[in-house]
């Protein structure tokens, strides 16, 4: 995943890890399935107030760079 943000949105986008307590979504898929292979990304999207929430609202600029890394990372795995 480091390789694939540094490639499409330059070395400046790649921040360090964070650790967060996850939530019963998709945190359940790497323990139940510990086989997979799971990341998980931030965009930088600005999300307000918190994921979630029913009031929940994002800088939707953001999306294209979701999408130029997507991309990227398929084009990774599947070569």
């Amino acid at each position: 995943m480091a390789e694939v943000i540094k490639e499409e949105l330059g070395p400046q986008a790649l921040i360090p890890p964070i650790t967060t307590a996850g939530g019963e979504d998709f945190f359940w898929y790497p323990k139940e399935k510990p086989e997979l292979e799971t990341g998980f990304i931030a965009l930088g999207e600005d999300v307000q107030p918190s994921l979630h929430d029913p009031n929940m609202h994002f800088n939707h600029s953001a999306l294209p760079n979701s999408v130029k890394l997507h991309v990227g990372f398929v084009k990774k795995i599947l070569g």
